[in-house]
Protein backbone atom coordinates (compact mmCIF):
# COMPACT_ATOMS: atom_id res chain seq x y z
CA UNK A 1 0.00 0.00 0.00
CA UNK A 2 1.22 3.51 -0.75
CA UNK A 3 -0.29 6.81 0.24
CA UNK A 4 1.01 10.02 -1.29
CA UNK A 5 -0.38 13.50 -0.79
CA UNK A 6 0.06 17.02 -2.05
CA UNK A 7 0.37 20.14 0.11
CA UNK A 8 -0.68 23.02 -2.15
CA UNK A 9 -0.50 26.74 -1.50
CA UNK A 10 -3.64 28.83 -1.78
CA UNK A 11 -4.79 28.40 -5.37
CA UNK A 12 -6.30 31.34 -7.25
CA UNK A 13 -9.89 30.15 -7.48
CA UNK A 14 -13.29 31.66 -6.71
CA UNK A 15 -13.18 29.92 -3.33
CA UNK A 16 -9.98 31.77 -2.34
CA UNK A 17 -11.64 35.12 -2.95
CA UNK A 18 -14.64 34.22 -0.83
CA UNK A 19 -16.82 32.99 -3.63
CA UNK A 20 -18.54 29.70 -4.08
CA UNK A 21 -19.29 29.93 -7.76
CA UNK A 22 -22.70 31.37 -6.88
CA UNK A 23 -21.57 34.79 -5.64
CA UNK A 24 -19.66 37.79 -6.94
CA UNK A 25 -16.05 36.64 -6.94
CA UNK A 26 -14.93 40.14 -7.99
CA UNK A 27 -16.33 41.75 -4.83
CA UNK A 28 -14.06 43.01 -2.07
CA UNK A 29 -12.80 40.34 0.31
CA UNK A 30 -11.57 40.73 3.89
CA UNK A 31 -8.50 38.63 3.09
CA UNK A 32 -5.48 40.33 1.58
CA UNK A 33 -4.67 37.60 -0.91
CA UNK A 34 -2.18 39.79 -2.77
CA UNK A 35 -0.12 40.38 0.39
CA UNK A 36 -0.04 36.64 0.96
CA UNK A 37 1.10 36.10 -2.62
CA UNK A 38 3.94 38.61 -2.19
CA UNK A 39 5.18 36.66 0.85
CA UNK A 40 5.66 33.57 -1.30
CA UNK A 41 9.22 33.25 -2.67
CA UNK A 42 7.83 33.04 -6.23
CA UNK A 43 5.84 36.22 -5.54
CA UNK A 44 2.47 35.10 -6.88
CA UNK A 45 -0.61 33.03 -6.15
CA UNK A 46 -0.79 29.48 -7.42
CA UNK A 47 -2.90 28.95 -10.50
CA UNK A 48 -4.94 25.78 -11.00
CA UNK A 49 -2.52 24.69 -13.73
CA UNK A 50 0.34 24.85 -11.20
CA UNK A 51 -1.10 21.93 -9.25
CA UNK A 52 -2.34 19.78 -12.15
CA UNK A 53 1.11 18.47 -13.15
CA UNK A 54 2.10 17.34 -9.66
CA UNK A 55 -1.29 15.67 -9.18
CA UNK A 56 -0.87 13.79 -12.45
CA UNK A 57 2.57 12.63 -11.33
CA UNK A 58 1.15 11.30 -8.06
CA UNK A 59 -1.66 9.52 -9.94
CA UNK A 60 0.57 8.04 -12.63
CA UNK A 61 3.22 5.36 -12.88
CA UNK A 62 5.94 7.98 -12.31
CA UNK A 63 5.23 7.77 -8.56
CA UNK A 64 5.19 3.96 -8.34
CA UNK A 65 8.33 3.96 -6.15
CA UNK A 66 7.25 6.90 -3.92
CA UNK A 67 5.44 5.47 -0.91
CA UNK A 68 4.21 7.81 1.81
CA UNK A 69 5.39 11.14 0.43
CA UNK A 70 3.99 14.64 0.82
CA UNK A 71 4.65 16.74 -2.27
CA UNK A 72 4.70 20.46 -1.42
CA UNK A 73 3.40 22.64 -4.27
CA UNK A 74 3.50 26.07 -2.67
CA UNK A 75 5.84 28.38 -4.57
CA UNK A 76 8.62 27.85 -2.02
CA UNK A 77 6.49 28.96 0.92
CA UNK A 78 7.44 25.85 2.85
CA UNK A 79 10.58 23.84 2.15
CA UNK A 80 11.97 20.99 4.20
Amino acid sequence: MRVNAMGPAAVDTAFLCGGTGRSDEDAHTARDVEARARMTPLGRRAQPADVVGPILILLGPESAFMPGQLLWVNGGGYMQ
